[in-house]
């Protein structure tokens, strides 16, 4: 594949008419700064490739672009084609991975590769459309960096202007583990049970300890403060209880206001919980079915149904799909819980075993758009697939 370096203005004239839902922000852990020389960027590239290709069985590079500590971008995956980034969220997303560990502690998001950053996320605000979406926001993972301090990211995007300066999108965390109770807080006690009552900032008891220890307890976890002694349960709502309620509301797709109300407790306790997919429900089978799919039988999330033959149903699927031979793992883990023939290829066969699952019309036929792939995305993003 080649690689092309470019500069933030050349990136911009590369996304000129083009339209995103998301503009996601990763870091890449590995490779990080000190991986970095000065003139090893394709090298690196490569060895990303290499990686995603080759390890986790990508059909591409994950990422639209890579961000090099000197401000330099390299192109990787099509623009017009869907990243690899987060489970559930990739259709109509682009994607930026920038070289560093950002993590407390760590490297620095500064300099000629902050404002290269800006200037290319503002563009995407500002004239694709797309929403600033950190990893972190839809997964139990650090990415971009524990470093990285969301909110003062986002309000650079927004106030840049286009001149090269030097600003602060630090986090002001240390890196070393806090207290809850740190600040004086005039702190109000409640009692009982936590039932779904409202519980903020500011108070603490028996309800907030349940509360924590349900966030703790979930899949994936939203520790009020990892690494601290029992991971931050402590029974007082603070600033890091906050940050977790905030962080698993983000996940859930569910209002974003630190509260933990009935809404939070019914997707703690089962009574609402989502799935974190985000599928549209219009019969239409493409990419973000089969990144929802893929999500669903823990198999490689690119959105690609690989090695399929050319028959009436892949003729009729909305992109995401890559004709040859072998057939896709996704495809057969579906093949397996629908108790057919595992060879990976989605054909007549698979559909007519999938409408009498779904409870559709059994003739065999993907339509376009499909009653079946209705019924399938409503289940996948009720998780009730």
């Amino acid at each position: 594949m080649a690689f092309r370096k470019v500069s933030a203005d050349q990136v911009i004239s590369m996304l000129k008419g083009r339209s995103y839902k998301y503009a996601q922000v990763h870091h890449t852990w590995k490779p990080n700064h000190a991986d970095f020389n000065g003139s090893n960027h394709i090298a690196l590239q490569q060895g990303m490739y290499n990686y995603h290709t080759g390890t986790r069985g990508w059909s591409d590079i994950g990422q639209h672009l890579t961000l090099y500590p000197d401000g330099t971008f390299v192109t990787g995956r099509n623009f017009g084609i869907a990243p690899a980034g987060i489970s559930g969220y990739n259709t109509g997303s682009f994607m930026i991975e920038m070289i560093g560990d950002f993590d407390l502690g760590k490297d620095k998001l500064t300099g000629e590769q902050l404002n290269s950053a800006l200037k290319v996320y503002n563009y995407l605000v500002n004239h694709c459309g797309a929403k600033i979406l950190f990893h972190n926001e839809k997964a139990a993972k650090s990415c971009p960096g524990t470093g990285i301090d969301k909110v003062k990211f986002v309000k650079e995007v927004t106030l840049y202007n286009g001149s090269t300066k030097t600003v602060d999108v630090k986090s002001s965390g240390s890196g070393k583990v806090k207290s809850t109770k740190t600040k004086k807080v005039n702190w109000k006690k409640v009692t009982g049970n936590w039932t779904g009552q409202t519980l903020g900032n500011g108070e603490y008891g028996e309800p907030v300890k349940q509360l924590q220890t349900k966030l703790a307890n979930n899949t994936p976890p939203f520790y009020p403060n990892k690494g601290a002694k029992n991971n931050g349960i402590d029974s007082y709502y603070g600033n890091n209880t906050e940050d977790a309620v905030r962080r698993f509301q983000t996940y859930l797709g569910l209002d974003i206001d630190g509260l933990a109300g009935k809404q939070v407790y019914g997707a703690l306790n089962g009574t609402n919980q989502a799935s974190g997919v985000d599928l549209i429900v219009d019969g239409k089978w493409g990419t973000g079915v089969n990144e929802a799919l893929q999500d669903y039988f823990n198999t490689t999330v690119d959105g690609v149904l690989s090695g399929q033959s050319r028959n009436s149903v892949t003729n009729a699927l909305y992109g995401g799909v890559n004709f040859g031979s072998g057939g896709s793992l996704v495809i057969k883990a579906l093949q397996r819980k629908l108790g057919v023939k595992a060879d990976g290829l989605l054909g007549p066969a698979t559909i007519k075993a999938l409408q009498k699952y779904l409870g559709t019309t059994q003739d065999g036929v993907l339509s376009r758009p499909s009653m079946v792939v209705e019924e399938m995305q409503r289940r996948l993003n009720t998780g009730t697939f």
